[in-house]
């Protein structure tokens, strides 16, 4: 029987996976099997078969004349004479099926983890040790509990038409507070039209600026998630970079739900208090520390706030204290293949 490297590839326990990059997997089956990419095979089977079937037939005549035997002909008989003759009849019957099999990236995803665990090219992460002795290129797999990062998340609500309604807002309010002349109309026009005009320039400003800054972030492509790889004190942080058209389910968030593993390549070695900004154009040059100031300063006008103001809670209850400008702790950087329960 021919080997089939594909059928052997097959893992024990199944998987569902809400993100899957077919084209490197694709790419992966045909470099670890050394073989093209087969995406479908016809099987054909046909079968014959043949029986006879045997019996006995006669014929009387009286008088001179002919009879006709299936498979003997005519006979010529005279007088009173009884004819006797075996008859026998050949059928031959034939059947063919045909199956099409179609093989999914469920399969091919099964292939390359069986194929990269066999050759010994798959690294299981479980502890920073298993994070530290990582480099960039090897193949891992880990499980992990996700969580977006927290200043690029604010760039889904901060979006430049609430960034341009906001700076209308504080304009106008400043020229209102600036102008107390009502009794006369024509000041009032006047001044009603430059209040427009200076806050429509400065939102439409302030919501270009925005849209700049949203376009280095990427969130339209790309997503970055922050895996806690580990457990109590030995943990690490997997940044997980996902491809948006890559996701098998509707919902790009979905990894936020649960525990899921990731089969990916790091792309880098592990590192300490990285940058969240580290992988924007422009932000990047953004000292860390001066988002932390910026940060802090965001408390601080809330702390001095009335506490009534906020139906009694704290301010670390109305921002959380994990918003920062740096990846905590040890992290390594992930380009995942499959993401799967």
């Amino acid at each position: 029987m021919t080997r089939n490297p594909l059928a052997e590839a097959a893992l024990e326990r199944p998987t569902i996976s809400i993100y899957q990059n077919s084209e490197h997997i694709a790419g992966l089956v045909q470099q670890l099997l050394d073989s093209p990419l087969v995406t479908s095979t016809i099987e054909e089977t046909h079968s014959d078969s043949s029986k006879t079937k045997s019996g006995d037939a006669d014929a009387t005549l009286t008088a001179d004349g002919t009879a006709k035997f299936p498979l003997v002909g005519k006979a010529t008989v005279a007088g009173d004479i009884t004819l006797a003759g075996s008859l026998a009849k050949a059928v031959s019957t034939g059947s063919r099926s045909t199956q099409s099999f179609v093989y999914s990236q469920a399969f091919y995803l099964n292939v390359v983890r069986r194929a990269l665990k066999e050759k010994g090219l798959l690294r299981t992460l479980s502890s920073v040790a298993d994070a530290e002795s990582i480099e960039g290129g090897e193949f891992v797999e880990y499980q992990a509990t996700f969580r977006p990062s927290e200043l690029v998340t604010i760039m889904d609500v901060v979006t430049p038409e609430l960034v341009s309604q906001i700076a209308k807002f504080i304009v106008k309010k400043k020229e209102l507070a600036l102008f107390n002349d009502y009794g006369d109309l024509e000041k009032v026009r006047i001044a009603a039209l430059k209040m427009e005009h200076t806050a429509t320039a400065q939102g439409d400003l302030w919501g270009d600026v925005t849209r700049a800054v949203q376009a280095d972030f990427r969130r339209d492509k790309t997503r970055e998630y922050y895996g806690l790889v580990g457990s109590d004190d030995d943990t690490f942080t997997a940044v997980t970079i996902c491809d948006n058209p890559h996701f098998v389910v509707d919902d790009e968030d979905r990894i936020l739900d649960g525990v899921f593993t990731v089969l990916g390549k790091a792309i880098s070695p592990a590192e300490e208090n990285v940058p969240v900004l580290q992988r924007n154009k422009l932000l990047r040059n953004v000292n860390p520390d001066g988002v932390d100031a910026l940060i802090a300063g965001m408390k601080a006008t809330l702390s001095s706030q009335s506490p009534a103001k906020f139906g009694g809670t704290t301010v670390d209850a109305l921002l959380n204290p994990e918003l920062t400008s740096r990846i905590a702790g040890k992290s390594i950087r992930i380009i995942p293949l499959a993401i799967y329960a």
